[in-house]
């Protein structure tokens, strides 16, 4: 096939196109076209971020809101070229005042006839462009196969895709080229309000048959996983990056209104007040991958969000939590894909989880440093290094930690069930069952403290975990407590979780009974300890 017969029809398609725009009373541009924006709006007089002067979200007095807007000039040239190829708009009073845009129209629907026919030939063109549509939904063989049945009339089941089944594939390309037109245009400064004469149509005409056939020729689809997080709140303009192997290509920045506002078009359920902080990697999928092998892009976001945020909690003393995870395409060719394993992330879920979406935002916190991505990276090359020779129910400590983070507000009492048992799985994984409390606050107090007042601390909060842990199992409430007895669970709440923390990131850094499975073993492991 040759490339000149395509350019030709174009080029002569855009110039009929041009001489439609000419015709007196021709009105398909809608300079009210609108679009839903995403602006984050402060009242009366608040601290913003010292450096970036960013406000936090989720905080007293910083507001974001939906609103309507003019869309931007690229679009609204996409909208214009589409209704023009379409005709959608006043065509029938045009016709019958003025018969040239009969005329126009006529030779516009032939010049797109013959592209159709065209574009039908070239290898896999139809395959990208029917997935750019809408979802990754069929395996490559399977959506071959339905192309071909359609184009041939094949499928007739009463809806207009199905009793002319050819038709949407004619919508979808003509959505292509408006595409590709709109970004040509806006390149040269096009203004759609003027419908001035354009001229150069055989350089674009060019420049959109080799867009056609990159499209036909593509690989691979392009995607950005965005995990959306109400902190730890970012302080710059910039992008801060995990500086290690393991996350290479991550990094996490503070989240501008237009991330917001693409993220409601996608989703407009999430609840927006509270987003600070993404974390980002972009990815790509073979185009000849199966529909499972695209839907599990969204399983391995979850685990590697699941991870970073534990680390992220392991370092910080906030309650951080995700609210959101999506999956964008990077280009505008580029399939969806369904949110069939994100779970975890899908707040309508969350009675089923059972997990909460709504994360405290402090107004005065400190911000997150390179230093501590530094120390993330380092917990995790260490845990990723030596993960088959892990420490004995330190991953059932990591659940029990996470679940308390995810489950409960962090005043919540009932969190102190999971902190216990995370404390119990690394602290008496030897399984010896005599003075149980007693081992266990003497070895986290000797692993953890380096001097004498930290042990004894130490020992004092777990010991009195131990106790709280007890009267919540059986029901007891802080409103049925002693005075004394509520501060001293207020401390608890406070302390136990920086304690198990601590003693997390101690046993992922090495020091802890690594790879021991005998119970012997690791009982003496803990005995030098305690004697030491």
């Amino acid at each position: 096939m040759s490339t000149h017969e395509i350019q030709t029809l174009i080029a002569e398609l855009c110039r009929e196109m041009e001489s439609l725009w000419q015709i007196s009373n021709y009105e398909d541009y809608d300079s009210n076209l609108e679009e839903t924006y995403i602006e984050t709006r402060i009242q009366g007089s608040i601290d913003n971020l010292p450096k970036s002067t960013f406000p936090i979200r989720g905080t007293e007095g910083v507001e974001v809101c939906a609103f309507k807007s003019r869309k931007k000039r690229r679009d609204l040239i996409f909208e214009f070229i589409n209704k023009s190829f379409l005709g959608k708009f006043g065509w029938r009073i045009l016709y019958q005042n003025n018969k040239d845009y009969g005329k126009s129209r006529a030779k516009i629907q032939d010049y797109q006839e013959k592209l159709f026919e065209k574009f039908f030939a070239i290898p896999n063109l139809l395959e990208r462009i029917s997935e750019s549509s809408s979802y990754k939904n069929y395996d490559v063989d399977e959506l071959t196969e339905r192309i071909k049945n359609e184009i041939n009339d094949r499928y007739h089941k009463g809806s207009l895709d199905t009793v002319f089944p050819k038709r949407k594939y004619h919508f979808h390309i003509l959505l292509v080229l408006s595409e590709i037109l709109a970004d040509e245009l806006y390149l040269k400064d096009f203004a759609p309000e003027n419908k001035l004469l354009y001229g150069g149509w055989d350089e674009t005409a060019i420049n959109v048959t080799e867009k056609i056939y990159s499209i036909a020729a593509k690989t691979h689809n392009k995607y950005e996983v965005v995990i959306f997080l109400n902190a730890p709140v970012i302080d710059s303009t910039s992008k801060l990056s995990f500086a290690c192997e393991e996350l290479d290509g991550i990094s996490i920045e503070y989240v501008n209104d237009d991330l917001l506002s693409k993220l409601h078009r996608d989703n407009g359920d999430i609840r927006l007040g509270g987003i600070n902080t993404a974390i980002k990697w972009k990815t790509e999928k073979n185009v000849n991958d199966t529909v499972e092998e695209y839907l599990s892009l969204y399983q391995l976001g979850s685990r590697l969000a699941e991870t970073i945020v534990d680390f992220l909690r392991l370092i910080r003393d906030e309650d951080i939590g995700v609210i959101a995870l999506e999956i964008f395409p990077v280009d505008a060719f580029t399939p969806h894909i369904r949110k069939t394993y994100a779970e975890s992330y899908q707040p309508d879920l969350a009675i089923l989880m059972p997990k909460r979406f709504y994360f405290q935002t402090e107004k005065y916190t400190k911000t997150l440093s390179q230093e501590e991505l530094n120390h993330i990276c380092k917990i995790f090359v260490a845990y990723s290094k030596n993960k088959t020779s892990n420490v004995k129910g330190l991953d059932v400590a990591i659940h029990r930690f996470r679940s308390s983070c995810e489950r409960y507000f962090p005043n919540d009492p009932e969190k102190l069930l999971d902190i216990a048992f995370a404390f119990e799985a690394i602290f008496l994984n030897d399984d010896e069952n005599k003075e149980l409390s007693y081992r266990l606050r003497l070895r986290a107090a000797k692993l953890l403290g380096k001097k004498l007042e930290e042990r004894q601390e130490i020992f004092d909060i777990v010991k009195n975990l131990y106790n709280f842990r007890s009267k919540i199992a059986h029901g007891e409430t802080i409103d049925a407590m002693k005075p004394k007895d509520a501060e001293k669970l207020k401390q608890v709440l406070s302390r136990a979780p920086r304690i198990l923390k601590d003693a997390i990131i101690e046993m992922l850094l090495g020091n802890a009974p690594r790879g021991l499975t005998d119970k012997g073993k690791i009982g003496d492991w803990w005995r030098k300890l305690e004697l030491s």
